[in-house]
């Protein structure tokens, strides 16, 4: 049951899912039997620092994500900080930022440079 699991657990198993790739195949990339990858998705294991810093490298998103402390999975900062105080998406940000407005363009790029120094 997913309400009993720490959210680590519950983003492994959605990032696993979503990657299609066995769980033999990811425990072998970061150095753990398949049977242990099992354990942190059902929430019978809790992930350690080491796990959760392997994991976050496997699937390329930050261990903030993986912790639950951002919604964001990039491990840029300054995008990361910026999806976590607009409430935005990864993909809405990048959307604007491509945007071809100059003056929206500088707007977004004054607007990064406030979220990142806050």
């Amino acid at each position: 049951m997913i309400e009993n699991k720490c959210i680590s657990n519950v983003r492994v198993r959605e990032l696993i899912d979503m990657s299609q790739k066995t769980r033999e195949e990811i425990g072998g990339s970061i150095g753990v039997a398949a049977s242990t990858v099992t354990k942190y998705c059902n929430g019978d294991r809790k992930l350690t620092v080491e796990a959760i810093k392997k994991f976050s490298e496997f699937f390329n998103v930050s261990a903030d994500y993986l912790l639950g402390l951002s919604n964001a999975k990039t491990n840029d900062k300054d995008l990361q900080a910026i999806c976590d105080y607009t409430g935005l998406s990864q993909i809405a940000v990048a959307t604007l930022h491509a945007s071809s407005n100059v003056k929206f363009n500088q707007f977004i790029n004054d607007f990064i440079l406030f979220v990142a120094q806050q």
